[in-house]
């Protein structure tokens, strides 16, 4: 077990609490690691200069060098660390400027890709501790489902197997806070084998008899549907509210009103769950591809009784996550183990039980509606949302400007267990906004990018926003003036231009998360029930790119990703029970199926913004818009089950 160093651990949680989520890792890290490098490089200079008798102005670094320009004479940074280490910090260093800069912005290689290709990264799944126990869980087929009777005799006696035990939901989440990380968990009751080897686990839960108690509202894709769109009829709990949305559409000339869905997705990550977990009196350490370690900690220690000073968590590649492994169920569950067991306890889910048990992007419902004059102006807009979990976005950059407004939502009771997906609320509610905009500008007979131009235009006076509210006033008037910049950027591009082929189409949409804004255009083909996405155009605005190729990459993920949403099936359940086990009931995209791609980066001196996310918010309802654009008919869903991706 390695020693505990809580110096590195507090170093390491500084820069964005040691969170990989919310595109937010670059934008945290940014200012601190320029800092960080400026004043070692200060120091670096400072020390040589020194021994040279120069002045600071007369060396500079250069490859991991300290030289000078008078004698050319060099050292390594080597030379210097342990000097540099006695001196104190500087209060003020001078940051390079941008033209000064030679790595970022370029192209590089990351240094993981070899390994990843040859097999050869290390991942949580390979470690391997010395006593080591390896564990595998039956969970309970629904959210609060408890075990009532299992065949623990017959399994208790087949080779290999050295324990069996209940993860107790109830005792572990006793202490857990609404909303806190060890009621985020969404800790599942569950029967779990300890063994002697990974095979040896697996094989024996596949030989467990459980008889479960449920007590959930029982559910089918189709039922829960029809319980959110009920729900959508009765009066929310209200968001905001400004001026008099009621009267505006009673006298409307006209109402518009859409309603779009997001169904319940998972996140087909590679790397199976899995964390190792040694508890030793009232210290634990983790091993485990985690997002946040700090929420892990917090969930240990509050289930557990462990002092979180005394866990330490080593965090290890993921083996892709997005959300999922923010939740601390899994890392919880191993340390549970080990501390009943007595052993180091690597916990592995199989992928039928992630498929079957995994956690989801929250199935929601929205409707939007305007009223509507005799010009078609819009004098009222309302916005409501039926959703399980504590994730919700109403902004609408295009309508803050209306003045009667009225946003409200509805929450239901969870059907299945939530964890944060790619973009999260973002995502789901800005399928709505894009294509509802594009509705209205087909209606108003206007150029989609016109009609966007000319809403975001209008000045946003909203003054009788409570003071808690002020903030979006600031932060509609900045992404209003970004999406405008884009935009206008696309305008008159060769990409809008509707190609004359019958079934084909052309759709845009714009969206922001992490602080980045973008712009695609979804190029379609539709033949019958088949679907050909023939090109992809991002334009994206995030500051500075500090890293070219890692910025293509995270948007063609992102792209990828959405497909995957788009076009394979969603998450289906009955009895709210999921009734998909594998990649062959829940598959996903394949490389022959991914389209052209071209993106391009708006050149800027800002500090940089995220990346991993934004272009999964705006590219589902460009391709919505595509297929109107190709048929004439509007899909309202994020799962278009009716076409076949080619």
């Amino acid at each position: 077990m390695s020693l505990h160093n809580n110096q590195t651990k507090d170093i390491y949680h500084k820069i964005n609490a040691a969170i990989t989520g919310g595109s937010s890792s670059v934008k945290a890290a940014w200012k601190p690691l320029r800092e960080a490098a400026a004043t070692t490089r200060q120091l670096l200079l400072q020390v040589a200069a020194n021994y040279w008798r120069l002045s600071v102005e007369q060396c500079f670094c250069d490859n991991g060098k300290v030289k000078n320009s008078i004698n050319k004479a060099v050292f390594n940074f080597g030379d210097l660390v342990e000097v540099v280490a006695t001196l104190p910090l500087p209060e003020q260093v001078k940051l390079k400027d941008k033209s000064q800069f030679r790595f970022i912005g370029n192209r590089q290689k990351s240094y993981m890709h070899q390994d990843i290709v040859k097999g050869q990264q290390k991942y949580g799944i390979d470690i391997v501790l010395e006593k080591m126990k390896y564990a595998s869980i039956k969970h309970s087929p629904t959210i609060t489902g408890t075990v009532k009777s299992f065949n623990e005799k017959e399994i208790r006696m087949l080779s290999g197997v050295t324990d069996v035990l209940v993860i107790p939901r109830k005792q572990l989440i006793q202490h857990a806070k609404k909303g806190d990380p060890l009621d985020d968990a969404s800790i599942r009751e569950g029967i779990a084998i300890i063994a002697t080897s990974t095979w040896t686990a697996l094989s024996a839960v596949k030989k467990l008899d459980v008889v479960w108690e449920h007590t959930i509202e029982k559910h089918s894709n189709k039922s829960l549907e029809e319980k959110c769109l009920r729900l959508l009829e009765v009066d929310g709990m209200v968001l905001n509210k400004h001026g008099t949305p009621k009267e505006q559409f009673d006298n409307a000339h006209a109402i518009l009103s859409s309603i779009y869905q997001c169904p319940y997705v998972s996140h087909h990550y590679m790397e199976p769950l899995n964390a190792i977990a040694h508890v030793q009196d009232n210290n634990c350490e983790i091993w485990a591809g985690t997002q946040s370690p700090g929420r892990d900690r917090y969930a240990i220690s509050n289930a557990l009784n462990i002092n979180q000073e005394n866990i330490n968590i080593n965090v290890q590649a993921t083996g892709g996550a997005f959300g999922r492994k923010y939740n601390p169920d899994f890392t919880l569950e191993a340390a549970y183990l080990s501390q009943k067991t007595g052993h180091p306890v690597k916990s592995l889910w199989s992928r039928e039980e992630e498929v079957s048990c995994g956690q989801q992007s929250d199935y929601e419902i929205q409707k939007f509606s305007v009223a509507l004059d005799e010009q078609n102006r819009i004098m009222g807009y309302q916005w409501q949302s039926v959703i399980s979990g504590k994730w919700v976005s109403e902004i609408n950059l295009y309508l803050i400007h209306v003045p009667h407004f009225l946003l409200s939502f509805q929450r239901r009771d969870k059907t299945l267990n939530l964890a944060p997906w790619r973009a999260v609320q973002t995502a789901r509610t800005n399928l709505g906004v894009e294509c509802f905009i594009d509705e209205l500008a087909y209606r108003v007979n206007q150029d989609p990018i016109e009609y966007r131009l000319s809403l975001l235009e209008q000045p946003v006076l909203l003054p009788k926003l409570s003071t808690d509210n002020q903030w979006i006033i600031e932060y509609s008037t900045k992404y209003r003036a970004r999406y405008q910049t884009l935009l206008r950027h696309l305008q008159g591009n060769k990409v809008l231009e509707k190609p004359k082929e019958s079934g084909r189409g052309i759709g845009i949409a714009v969206g922001n998360y992490g602080g980045s804004t973008i712009i695609q255009v979804a190029d379609i083909t539709i033949t019958g029930r088949n679907c050909k996405i023939n090109k992809i155009t991002s334009i994206v605005s995030c500051g500075i790119v500090i890293d070219l190729s890692g910025a293509e990459q995270q948007i063609a993920g992102s792209i990828i990703w959405t497909l995957n949403a788009l076009f394979m099936p969603s998450t289906q359940f009955n009895n709210s029970q999921i009734t998909q086990s594998n990649f062959n009931d829940a598959s996903i995209i394949r490389m022959s199926q991914i389209p052209e791609l071209d993106t391009t980066f708006i050149e800027s001196d800002e500090a940089p913004t995220g990346l991993g996310e934004p272009a999964v918010c705006s590219l589902a309802p460009a391709v919505l818009n595509a297929i109107f654009s190709a048929t004439g008919r509007r899909v309202r869903t994020r799962q278009l089950a009716e076409f076949t991706l080619q």
